[in-house]
């Protein structure tokens, strides 16, 4: 086939896709007629080579998505586009549209995946592969679609992924779950402007969409951290409280070592009321990690200490003023500080 003719059926091929309608199973014939006359003709010098048709069609279905023509999409799927098609920088039709917040149009193209009876998880479980995409936080690299749509916050579009049955156990390239992801984009210390409260409500909706999905609770992340743990050390208590709750809910409890982290990091952050919670729900402050912990924020900050130590007390645990002075006498705080410590534990 000549350049020339090429071009012109590749024009064809975008002309029918822009004919093609925005409702499913509504196209006219004429503009499916154009689409499959113009395919095959940009095919057929490839001699039935599955790999090169895929890439022929592949960004003809790309645009086709992005445009929301699912009778289009679901016409190249049968002339032999692969929907898990990447573009230059590695993403698919899916993954690209929910990281343009466009989780709207995805749900066109998951109608052109059953018209071609493809399995929808098969397209949005796939990782992004993009070895080239800059690190950020959270990192796209190897996210699914259920981890794009929880970094970009987009409610709408986490809701309808989890309707679908999309996998909330997958990884990201950093080991992290959906989840993990959304305790991240959790932020109620980034202030009260109406845009911030608007992003943490959707986080939180988030949260709990994934927490009713009972999805794992006791996953470990590439450094060691739980979502639990996640949520207390980024001074996340609504986060925190909720995944306690799922636990119970689940009867699905957290691992001690888990717990023991979070109550160190809650203390080390100040965070009462996380401490409170973990101490309630099994945390030992006399383990290791609290007591470490304890013993550095009394000799930081004495009067915040001395807050901590009287909480943990009213909790009926076995941490006491002089277990803190005892046990690291480089840390004892001056014999005024002790006095106060002891008469406001009675001790």
């Amino acid at each position: 086939m000549s350049d020339y003719r090429l071009e012109i059926a590749k024009k064809t091929l975008r002309n029918g896709i822009l004919e093609a309608s925005e409702h499913f199973e509504n196209s006219s014939p004429r503009s499916l007629a154009m689409i499959e006359a113009a395919a095959k003709e940009i095919i057929a010098p490839l001699s039935g080579n599955t790999f090169m048709i895929e890439e022929a069609l592949g960004p003809f279905f790309f645009e086709a998505a992005t445009l929301g023509r699912p009778d289009a999409n679901a016409k190249l799927i049968e002339l032999g586009a692969h929907p898990n098609w990447k573009n230059d920088k590695g993403y698919t039709a899916a993954q690209y549209l929910i990281d343009n917040g466009r989780g709207d149009l995805v749900m066109d193209l998951i109608c052109s995946l059953h018209m071609s009876e493809v399995p929808a998880n098969e397209i949005l479980d796939f990782p992004v592969h993009a070895h080239h995409v800059e690190k950020i936080a959270p990192p796209k690299k190897g996210a699914t679609c259920l981890h794009l749509a929880v970094h970009k916050t987009d409610a709408s579009a986490v809701i309808d992924l989890l309707e679908i049955g999309v996998n909330t156990q997958a990884l990201d390239a950093h080991g992290q779950t959906p989840l993990m992801l959304a305790v991240e984009r959790y932020s109620p210390s980034n202030g009260n402007t109406p845009a911030n409260q608007e992003h943490n409500k959707n986080a939180l909706t988030i949260i709990d969409a994934l927490l009713d999905d009972e999805c794992k609770l006791n996953h470990r992340n590439y450094e060691g951290r739980t979502a639990l743990c996640m949520a207390a050390e980024g001074g996340k208590t609504e986060a925190f409280k909720r995944i306690l709750e799922a636990h119970e809910r689940e009867s699905v409890a957290p691992y001690p070592h888990d717990l023991s982290i979070a109550l160190a990091l809650a203390i080390k952050g100040n965070h009462h009321d996380m401490m409170r919670m973990a101490v309630q729900a099994g945390a030992n402050p006399c383990g290791k990690l609290g007591e470490n912990e304890m013993e550095a924020y009394v000799n930081r900050n004495t009067t915040d200490g001395l807050k901590t130590l009287q909480l943990l007390s009213s909790l009926k645990t076995q941490y006491t003023v002089n277990h803190v002075i005892t046990e690291n006498p480089e840390a004892t705080p001056n014999e005024s500080t002790v006095r106060q410590a002891r008469s406001q534990l009675s001790l």
